[in-house]
C-alpha cells in the first residue's frame, strides 16, 4: 500500500540540503502552467452567468405571456358589473354568464348547522375528573355514518368523552366542544341546511346527565328567500347561504325585512387592465431585450477567480461583479429576433374583422425613436371603443384561425387571421422555446443537450484534463528538485567523509 501511495504523493526534499524554497520555487513556476485552467476557469463562470440572464429574459417572457393568455379568451371582455343595495346582507358577484338587468332577493331566514347545547355544569366542575355513571352512545351526523362512544364510570372523564366523539368527527361530522368559562358542551356539524342533522342515542341517560343535556336531536335548516327576476317572484332553498344562481354567485349573510336589489350590468374595466397590463408587459419586455443586447461587455472586467476573491470584501466582489457580467448576451441574435417577430405580429392587420390594426383601438408605436419601439394607449379612444363595440375589440384580441401548416405561405395567412393576443401568445411560446433548446431546463450547471450545456460539458471536460496535466508537471518539477537535494546531500555527505579522513592524518 506504501508503494501505491507514494505514486501519487512522492516523497519530496523541500530545500534541507539546498537551503532553497522549494515550495515558493515551484508555486512560481506553475503559476504560468496555470494560466490555461484559469481562463477556462472564467470562461465556464462567463456562461453560467449567461445562462442566468437568459433565464431572466424567459422569465420576462412569461409574464408577457401570461398578459397575452389574459386577453385570448372572450370572458375577458364579457364581465358583469354586480352592485348589490345592501352587501352586508346579501353580497353578489357575477360571472361572465349572468344575465344583464334588475334583480331583487328577499332573505326569510339564513341556513343553519345542528347543534346541541347542554346546560351550565356546576362552577366547580373539572374536565379532568372521573365521572360516576357510564354506558354506551351512539352518535349520528350529516355524513350519516353512526358511531358508537363508550363512557366508563370511575375511568372516563369530560375530556376523554369529548376526545373519543372528536376522534370520530370525519365518520360522523359532529364535533364536541366543551367551554371552560360557561361550563358548557357543544355539539355541531361541518354542514348547513335540512341535511345536516345530529342524533344521539344515550339509552342508560349517561351523557345527557353528565352534561345537563334537555335534547339530543338537533336539525338544522335550508336558507330561504325570495328571488325576483324577469320572470317574477321565484321563493327558493339552498343548503348553504353561499350559492350560484343564473350567473351569480350569492352570498347570504342576515335576513332581510325588504327586498335587496340586484343589478348587473356590462362591466369594460376588466378588459380595459387586461390590456393596459399587456402593453406593459410588452414595453418591460422591450426595455429588458434592448438593455441586455446593446450593452457591451467591458474587458477590463473579467470574472474572479476565487483566490482573488480572497483578497477582496463582499462589497468589492459583488461591485466587481456586477460589472464583469454586463454584455453576456451583448447583440444577441435569439433576443433580437424575438423582438422583431413581436414587430411583425403587431404590424400585421387582421382579416375579417371591425378592428384591423391595434391603433384602431387607440394603441400605436411610441414615436420617440429613443423608445424602441414600445407601445403607448390613447385610454379614452380604448374605453370609446370598449363601449360603442365591445365585440369587434374582442375579436381584435381572440379571433382564432382555421389555417394550418408550416409553409411560409400558410404561416403569413394564420398570422392575419389570428386575433392579436393569440399572435402574441405563440409567437412568445416560440421565442421562450428558443431560449430553452439554447440553456436548457434545468440548473445553470447542469449539463444537457442544450447549446449551452454542451459547452459546458466541453470546459469542464478540458479543465479535467489541464487539472491532471498540471498535477503531472507540478510532480516533475518536484522530481527534479528532489533529485538535486538528494545530489547535494550525497556530495554533502561525501565531503563529511573526506573531512573527517583529513582531520585524521
Amino acid at each position: 500500500m506504501s508503494n501505491i501511495s507514494s505514486l501519487y504523493n512522492p516523497i519530496r526534499y523541500t530545500g534541507l540540503s539546498s537551503g532553497m524554497d522549494i515550495d515558493s520555487i515551484v508555486k512560481n513556476l506553475m503559476q504560468v502552467e496555470r494560466l490555461p485552467l484559469q481562463k477556462l476557469t472564467r470562461q465556464k463562470t462567463s456562461l453560467i452567468w449567461q445562462r442566468e440572464d437568459y433565464r431572466s429574459m424567459n422569465t420576462a417572457l412569461t409574464s408577457f405571456r401570461k398578459a397575452a393568455e389574459g386577453l385570448r379568451f372572450g370572458s375577458s371582455f364579457e364581465t358583469k358589473q354586480v352592485v348589490s343595495s345592501n352587501p352586508n346582507a346579501v353580497d353578489v358577484t357575477g360571472s361572465s354568464g349572468a344575465s344583464e338587468g334588475f334583480n331583487t332577493i328577499k332573505v326569510l331566514n339564513l341556513a343553519t348547522s345542528a347543534s346541541l347545547t347542554g346546560k351550565a355544569l356546576a362552577a366547580d366542575t373539572k374536565t379532568d375528573a372521573v365521572v360516576s355513571t357510564g354506558g354506551d352512545i351512539t352518535i349520528k351526523g350529516p355524513k350519516g355514518t353512526s358511531t358508537t362512544i363508550s363512557i366508563t364510570s370511575g375511568s372516563s372523564s369530560i375530556d376523554s368523552i369529548i376526545k373519543d366523539i372528536n376522534a370520530q368527527t370525519t365518520v360522523t361530522g359532529v364535533k364536541a366542544n366543551y367551554d371552560t368559562n360557561t361550563k358548557r358542551l357543544f355539539l355541531t356539524t361541518d354542514v348547513t341546511g335540512a341535511k345536516s342533522e345530529i342524533t344521539v342515542t344515550d339509552n342508560s341517560n349517561a351523557f345527557k346527565s353528565i352534561f345537563n343535556m334537555d335534547s339530543l336531536t338537533s336539525n338544522g335548516v335550508n336558507a330561504k328567500f325570495e328571488f325576483n327576476d324577469a320572470v317574477g317572484v321565484n321563493a327558493l332553498e339552498s343548503e348553504t347561504n353561499n350559492f350560484t344562481l343564473n350567473g351569480l354567485t350569492i352570498n347570504l349573510k342576515s335576513p332581510t325585512t325588504e327586498p335587496v336589489s340586484v343589478t348587473v350590468s356590462k362591466s369594460n374595466e376588466v378588459a380595459f387592465d387586461k390590456i393596459k397590463e399587456f402593453v406593459n408587459q410588452y414595453n418591460t419586455i422591450v426595455d429588458q431585450f434592448y438593455s441586455v443586447t446593446s450593452t457591451k461587455q467591458d474587458r477590463s472586467y473579467q470574472p474572479l477567480l476565487e483566490e482573488e476573491k480572497s483578497q477582496m470584501t463582499d462589497k468589492q466582489i459583488e461591485q466587481w461583479e456586477t460589472k464583469a457580467r454586463q454584455g453576456s448576451l451583448y447583440n444577441d441574435s435569439t433576443l433580437k429576433g424575438a423582438l422583431d417577430d413581436f414587430r411583425v405580429a403587431f404590424r400585421e392587420p387582421l382579416e375579417g374583422s371591425t378592428f384591423k390594426f391595434l391603433s384602431d383601438i387607440g394603441i400605436k408605436v411610441m414615436s420617440d425613436p429613443r423608445q424602441n419601439g414600445k407601445l403607448e394607449i390613447d385610454e379614452e379612444k380604448l374605453k370609446k371603443a370598449l363601449t360603442t363595440n365591445p365585440d369587434a375589440v374582442k375579436d381584435l384580441f381572440t379571433k382564432p384561425s382555421s389555417t394550418v401548416g408550416d409553409t411560409p405561405e400558410n404561416k403569413k395567412q394564420r398570422l392575419s387571421e389570428l386575433g392579436f393576443a393569440e399572435r402574441l401568445y405563440e409567437s412568445i411560446n416560440n421565442q421562450i422555446n428558443k431560449i430553452n433548446k439554447r440553456i436548457g431546463m434545468g440548473s445553470v450547471e447542469s449539463i444537457d443537450d442544450s447549446i449551452l450545456g454542451k459547452d459546458l460539458k466541453r470546459i469542464n471536460d478540458r479543465v479535467a484534463d489541464l487539472q491532471r496535466r498540471l498535477t503531472d508537471i507540478e510532480n516533475r518539477h518536484y522530481k527534479k528538485f528532489t533529485m538535486m537535494e538528494q545530489a547535494l546531500q550525497k556530495l554533502n555527505n561525501q565531503g563529511s567523509w573526506l573531512s573527517s579522513q583529513l582531520s585524521s592524518l
